[in-house]
């Protein structure tokens, strides 16, 4: 069936390739339902049987990012090759994924064949194979990071934490932080980053970026550059478990930069807004020239991420929007001295 796969894959034939594939799959999951439960489902929805396994495979939960509580992101895909099929329209179908789903299928077959490995030698040895002992893996790179950690970890349940920046300074660390889990609004977010820094006395800036996983991977049109860079196994500073699943990066990745000369034009018209109610304000009343300021710059500093990450923050305070933007231009730093100039240390606190 792989070799069908090839083919049709070679023939430019996306329903063709991405059914093949869901009977490959089939054929593993028919496999490691054997060998480690005794028997099949096959009248179960790959769905249910990849959830079912889990139960005796628990790393095979690190093949599949979650949809949902019930389904698998990687598996619905095959579900809009057979809509594909039956409607004779491949437009539905993501083939950008194609290497994902290759590479998955890859690591299932490993693991048939691990498994019947592990029969035979057990048969011959009549010993019981012990059973791997998780450990939460964790970050000993420096005592403020691991306070921080600790720190986050207390208000929010997180999956994955990334460290994606550090950046070291006379009188602090600023650490930039991915955060991976559910219900990460910008309330908790606020919450964990004011607590994390109240309790380093100072010395740690902490700015955090936080996402669902199926967030990640639904959003990669625009956003895949930018977290396929930091979510480098080498930046993994905690993990709740070893199991969680890797995005499924999309192969060839064009960035899609249609919403930028959107956000642009209307951040120069917003600016100019701006401009015309400040020159037209008569002499002592300021009322609502703040409003206009504040969202100007917001918006200004949004534009900027997506322009040189594309990354588009969603709810992001303002010092978290300057922080990134540093971050993607450290040049900007240098004139960070206009903000305290206007306002001293709280400019970005009098931004809402």
């Amino acid at each position: 069936m792989l070799t069908e796969a090839s083919l049709f894959h070679q023939l430019d034939s996306r329903a063709s390739v991405f059914l093949t594939y869901q009977s490959v799959y089939e054929h593993d999951a028919d496999y490691l339902e054997t060998l480690y439960i005794g028997r099949n489902f096959i009248s179960d929805s790959l769905h249910q049987r990849i959830k079912r396994l889990a139960r005796f495979i628990p790393r095979i939960e690190g093949l599949f990012v979650k949809k949902n509580g019930n389904e698998y992101y990687l598996i619905s895909q095959f579900e809009k090759g057979v809509e594909a099929a039956e409607q004779a329209d491949e437009l539905c179908i993501n083939y950008k994924l194609y290497e994902s789903i290759k590479e998955t299928e890859g690591k299932l077959s490993e693991m048939v064949s691990t498994r019947f490995s592990e029969l035979k030698k057990l048969i011959k040895s009549g010993i019981p194979k012990q059973t791997d002992r998780i450990v939460p893996k964790s970050s000993e790179e420096d005592t403020g990071l691991s306070l921080i950690i600790n720190q986050l970890l207390k208000i929010h349940p997180i999956e994955e934490i990334y460290l994606f920046h550090k950046k070291q300074s006379s009188q602090s660390t600023i650490y930039y932080l991915l955060l991976i889990g559910k219900g990460l609004g910008i309330e908790i977010l606020n919450d964990m980053q004011q607590s994390a820094m109240a309790k380093s006395g100072g010395k740690c800036v902490v700015v955090l970026i936080g996402h669902s996983r199926i967030w990640i991977q639904t959003n990669l049109f625009i956003h895949q550059s930018f977290f396929q860079k930091i979510m480098g196994p080498e930046n993994i500073i905690f993990q709740s478990h070893q199991n969680h699943p890797s995005i499924h990066w999309e192969t060839p990745y064009t960035p899609d930069y249609s919403d930028l000369e959107f956000y642009y034009r209307s951040t120069n018209e917003l600016v100019a807004n701006y401009f015309v109610l400040r020159r037209s304000l008569e002499k002592g009343n300021m009322e609502g020239i703040g409003d206009w300021f504040s969202k100007s710059v917001l918006r200004i500093l949004n534009t900027l991420v997506l322009s040189k990450l594309t990354y588009l923050p969603h709810y992001q305070s303002g010092f978290n929007l300057w922080k990134l933007c540093v971050y993607a231009d450290p040049k900007l730093e240098h004139v960070e001295f206009l903000f305290e100039k206007l306002s001293g240390e709280n400019f970005f606190k009098e931004l809402p």
